[in-house]
């Protein structure tokens, strides 16, 4: 129905996704390294993907194209 919700943020669960062409987007080196897991975190073993905590706000890439 017309004005009905679709959906709603959740604090502390809610996702977001950024659909890029790719080349666009130069992606910050932190974010690069925990998603390949290459975080060099102790106690995280390497290879293994670590979730970052991105704030509202925050940056994390820039556009390049």
């Amino acid at each position: 129905m017309k004005g009905e919700d679709l959906g709603f943020f959740q604090y502390g669960g809610s996702t977001v996704i950024l659909v890029a062409p790719e080349g666009i987007v130069e992606w910050d080196e932190d974010l690069v390294a925990n998603s390949s897991g290459l975080s060099g975190v102790k106690g995280v073993e390497d290879g293994k993907p670590l979730e970052t905590l991105v704030r509202v706000g925050e940056r994390i890439g820039r556009v390049i194209g």
